[in-house]
């Protein structure tokens, strides 16, 4: 039997683009009243599940739980504040236990055993981030559908958010400069690199 759902502020796959801190868009005087207004549009529709992934508990979201019966997912979500440890001038594993260090650098030395020293590269053109993009998109779906899985980039969805993401991002794809992407890579295995995207320091 199909099941109509409702999905609030996301695509609705499964594999797609995950949101986090997930909220009314509203000001915040305004959030009671942009509730309730969601709330009667919703009664006046036909669906069968509304699902708000995301959230973070708020009062007003008691609105649209009493639309029906509920049933919460609750997840840890885990976060390092950069912006903290960029104002203190402190390394990123200074926010990190000592056992955790100590795994991390004993899976460095391993890895560097195995494949040779490994570097970090930022890309300095659109295509090259969008090359990078790719790569880590093979990369990671090998890695899940070894476990069983499809991984997040077998979305077309998940692909084209982060492919025009870069393209407007940065100077050779229009748009002015937000993430960056970088390559940490080693001179032997170069078809092992590890490429993440993340935002860069705000300037001065």
């Amino acid at each position: 039997m199909p099941v109509r759902r409702v999905y609030l502020n996301c695509s609705g796959e499964d594999q797609s683009v995950y949101i986090e801190y997930n909220a009314l868009l509203a000001q915040p005087a305004w959030e009671e009243r942009v509730a309730a207004a969601l709330a009667g549009f919703l009664r006046r529709r036909r669906w069968d599940e509304l699902v708000l992934p995301g959230m973070a508990d708020q009062p007003v979201l008691r609105k649209l739980a009493a639309l029906g019966q509920e049933e919460a997912d609750a997840q840890v979500t885990r976060y390092v504040d950069l912006g903290r440890l960029r104002n203190e001038s402190a390394t990123y594993d200074s926010a990190l236990s000592s056992n955790t260090r100590q795994q991390v650098r004993r899976s460095q030395r391993l890895y560097e055993g195995t494949y040779g020293p490994c570097s970090v590269r930022a890309a300095q053109t659109g295509d090259e981030a969008l090359g990078m993009c790719a790569e880590l998109g093979e990369l990671h779906n090998a890695a899940w559908q070894d476990r069983g899985k499809p991984g997040a980039f077998s979305s077309a969805r998940f692909r084209l958010f982060h492919e025009t993401l870069i393209r407007q991002a940065f100077p050779s794809a229009a748009g002015a400069v937000a993430p960056d992407a970088v390559a940490t890579e080693n001179s032997s295995q170069p078809g092992n690199a590890k490429h993440v995207l993340y935002p860069p320091a705000p300037p001065p």
